[in-house]
């Protein structure tokens, strides 16, 4: 069932655009607003828009009756939901491989993220019927209202979290990653009982007719499949590579195309055209390469851009404000639902204190509470079908507002800094003599360094240096070190003992999810078992063979690697400016003195020229002077912090 039914004809002759351009004109300015706002308190533009819209909707009321906004609003709507299914990263939802389930046993597959998410989410379900329950015990509700209030409580805002995720440093970290599965989950299941509740609703009742709904997955299954064949095929890849001008954009116009065979698609099912629109977005993110990441940042910009913020400002318009005014249950609901939306999101979410500290656990539950898009798009539905009153519609859409607020705010507060989620540490497993002198030697690169040590004596000798050093072990899981193995992203493990490092990097690549380890494996037989974990490993005897031949015909790239005395340094960063994402490198405005000499993307590695165009989460190196590769750093990771090199504290 579409969210708003359209009058025939759709556009009449005599039909202004005066409307449009005062919607449009409201969405331009509101983000301007927020930029001031937000200087004080996070304040999502997406809350700015639907109270825009309650403002214009009280002081203009025929907007309602708008047929191009109406249009228009319904396609924003679906491509809402279209760019959440893009957002999802699949890899992780998969189960652990054999090796690991034969290592750990069942414990594995309990920390999976997509079996924690989806206990994570029945937990919230069976919260959030109770909580409904009991508020139509209370006499809070009407009728047959409260199964519908289920549908508000169990998701989150997965688009509003992923950008928090972003803002934070956190989107690629293990505890970002559980709390995208989560959330994933928990909107993906929000919007299959959607389907099947408003199947239901229109036939009166449970009928075969609702089983037609689960033809769309067939559809989904077959779509996805016919595609992905004919997309892999390299003279097809060919062909769209050249056709794919900035006159043409072939794959824009593809996903485009997606999109409405699935919304027609949900339409001829019966299904919502949310869940149509969703697995639109699911099937691009499954036939996306990296190289076809611009298209999805242009997906974004024509939806947030232009779509999106006209049915948010519209949602405002339809907001029954007089309602909710008169009413004094309708107000009263309001602090309890707020209660109801903490609880059902923040308990079930200590189930991730299996693979993560109390606080990360606690700050996770926190952010899932953050709810918008899906709670709105509800509320309009159970509107539409007469299950939701108007002033208790009115209360869900103040609740979805105070909860994108309160969710990343309580998140903020909890989390670490945004300098350490910014600044990840380098962490050093062992401080013996060969661990101390790597670390010495990433502090003189401006690396911030832990040490992290069982033994006290060596722990002791590390912090007489200078060293932050910890007292704990790495080959196990230990309390002393989570939160701090969580936020890094780089390990390195010096310890000689060829079983103890394995379970290091082990730990490090399975269970705190360590982007980048290295281990020092002096024996070659043992070199596949690292090479499997993902690690790389350095053998002397291998590579020192290649190093001598690096000198040999590359001495100036030696000295840059080596040499401590000068200012000259080499440095990889990680692309998160969102400003060069889809630019040219030729476009950068780099420092001189600055030479960008690699790139690495999706496991590949690039030589950059000129028109080379940068990717989101591109690792860029860069070689330079202190000052440049200073520069570049607050350029490619748009940080809020300065960088700085680490001053040498000696700390008791």
């Amino acid at each position: 069932m579409p969210y708003v039914p359209l009058p025939a004809p759709y556009l009449s002759e005599t039909e202004s655009f005066a409307p449009l351009l005062l919607v449009v004109g409201l969405a331009f300015v509101v983000p301007l607003l927020i930029a001031r706002v937000n200087r004080w308190v996070a304040f999502p533009v997406v809350v700015g828009e639907i109270l825009v819209g309650i403002g214009i909707g009280q002081l203009y009321p025929s907007l309602l009756e708008d047929d191009i906004l109406r249009i228009l609003a319904e396609i924003g709507f679906g491509v809402l939901f279209f760019l959440a299914g893009t957002e999802i990263d699949f890899s992780s939802l998969r189960l652990p491989d054999a090796g690991r389930r034969r290592r750990e046993g069942w414990q594995s597959v309990l920390k999976a993220p997509a079996l924690l998410g989806t206990l994570i989410f029945l937990a919230t379900a069976l919260l959030a019927a109770g909580s409904a329950f009991a508020l139509n015990q209370l006499s809070f509700l009407r009728g047959n209202t409260w199964p519908f209030l289920i549908l508000i409580l169990a998701p989150s805002s997965l688009g509003l979290i992923v950008a928090v995720l972003k803002e934070r440093g956190y989107a690629d970290s293990e505890v970002g990653q559980l709390i995208l599965v989560s959330a994933t989950v928990a909107d993906f299941g929000t919007l299959l009982a959607l389907t099947v509740a408003v199947a239901m609703i229109e036939l009166g009742g449970f009928e075969p007719q609702v089983l037609l709904v689960g033809l769309i997955f067939v559809g989904f299954i077959l779509i996805y499949n016919f595609f992905s064949r004919i997309y892999q095929n390299p003279s097809v890849q060919r062909v769209v590579s050249a056709l794919n001008s900035p006159t043409a954009q072939v794959k824009l116009r593809f996903a485009f195309a997606l999109f409405l065979i699935f919304v027609v698609l949900a339409e001829t099912l019966g299904a919502e055209i949310v869940l149509g629109t969703f697995l639109a977005g699911v099937v691009v993110s499954l036939l996306a390469t990296p190289r076809d990441r611009e298209v999805i940042h242009q997906l974004e910009s024509v939806g947030f851009g232009f779509f999106i913020p006209i049915f948010f400002i519209m949602v405002g318009v339809r907001f029954d404000l007089q309602a909710l005014l008169t009413d004094p249950s309708a107000l009263l609901l309001v602090p309890l639902l707020v209660v109801a939306a903490i609880v059902v999101k923040v308990v079930p979410a200590l189930l991730l204190r299996l693979v993560m500290s109390w606080r990360y656990a606690v700050g996770s539950g926190l952010l899932l509470t953050a709810r918008l898009s899906l709670v709105v798009a509800v509320a309009a539905i159970g509107s539409e079908l007469g299950s939701l009153t108007a002033p208790v519609s009115a209360d869900i859409i103040l609740l979805a507002m105070i909860m994108a607020l309160f969710g990343p705010l309580a998140f903020n507060r909890v989390m670490p800094r945004l300098e350490e989620a910014e600044l990840p540490p380098i962490i050093v497993a062992g401080a013996g003599e060969l661990g101390l002198e790597v670390a010495e030697q990433l502090r003189a690169h401006h690396e911030p360094v832990i040490i992290i040590d069982p033994d006290p004596s060596r722990v002791e000798a590390a912090q007489v240096m200078g060293f932050q050093a910890i007292e704990a072990h790495v080959d196990r899981q230990d309390a002393r070190v989570s939160d701090t193995l969580f936020r890094a992203e780089r390990l390195v493990t010096t310890h000689a003992e060829p079983d103890v490092s394995y379970q290091i990097c082990r730990m490090a690549r399975e269970h705190y999810r360590v982007e980048h380890v290295v281990a020092r494996v002096t024996s070659t037989a043992d070199l596949p078992r690292f090479q499997l974990l993902g690690v790389t490993a350095v053998n002397p005897a291998i590579d020192f063979a290649a190093l001598l031949v690096t000198v040999t015909r590359n001495p100036a790239a030696y000295e840059l690697m080596t040499r401590l005395d000068d200012d000259k340094e080499m440095h990889e960063f990680t692309l998160r400016n969102p400003g060069l994402i889809g630019r040219r490198i030729q476009e950068l405005d780099l420092p001189n003195g600055l030479l960008l000499v690699a790139l690495r993307r999706g496991g590949e590695l690039l030589v950059p020229i000129g028109t080379t165009r940068l990717h989101e989460d591109d690792h860029v190196t860069v070689v330079g002077d202190v000052d440049a590769v200073r520069h570049a750093y607050e350029l490619f990771s748009s940080a809020t912090v300065a960088w700085r090199p680490q001053e040498r504290v000696v700390r008791p």
